[in-house]
């Protein structure tokens, strides 16, 4: 290890490049990263959170609770996720990635924007449990939905997030092989 690797000076100059903001951060995802099974599960968790409001709304409120419990899961999965990408994310490491052309951030932001889903979940989750009554109307029908979309779009977007884990010890071994004199 070399007295570079505990200098952070290169390594925020390289981070202060790159995108902060939410909106910044979310920009690089492409298409081809929302378009896929996950996705299309969430519709099925939309539909599913309407047929439930609106042929049994008695058993929201104990799906609603399983719901919060999941998206916890999910949340607490994100942060150790990302965590596990952050910590191998040293000075050398930054500079390598930089010599070879590759964000770092491409491999946070699939944790990001799960996260955001279960942010969203876990929300809609406490609005639909506060909405008084348990019969069926527009507003619980169209919260149910909702928040049946983005609790199983949160659980599904798991999968397709430990595969990036290892895309990102691939990177690591791509950048092994960079030379630390470039």
């Amino acid at each position: 290890m070399s007295a570079d690797d505990n200098d952070p000076k290169e390594a925020i100059a390289f981070l202060d490049a790159q995108p902060t903001t939410l909106r910044g951060l979310l920009a690089g995802i492409t298409a081809g990263e929302v378009l896929r099974l996950d996705l299309f599960l969430a519709v099925a968790g939309g539909v599913g959170g309407w047929w439930a409001a609106t042929y049994h709304p008695e058993t929201l409120n104990s799906t609603t609770s399983l719901s919060v419990a999941l998206v916890g899961v999910v949340v607490g999965a994100v942060i150790g996720g990302a965590t596990i990408i952050a910590a191998f994310l040293s000075s050398s490491l930054l500079r390598k990635l930089r010599a070879i052309q590759e964000d770092p951030a491409k491999y946070l932001r699939p944790f990001l924007f799960t996260g955001l889903l279960g942010t969203i979940a876990a929300l809609l989750c406490l609005f639909l449990n506060a909405l008084p009554g348990a019969e069926a109307n527009g507003l619980r029908t169209t919260t149910s939905a909702a928040t049946g979309f983005f609790v199983v779009y949160a659980l599904a977007s798991l999968i397709p997030n430990l595969t990036n884990i290892i895309r990102f010890i691939r990177l690591l071994q791509e950048a092994a092989e960079v030379s630390d004199d470039f």
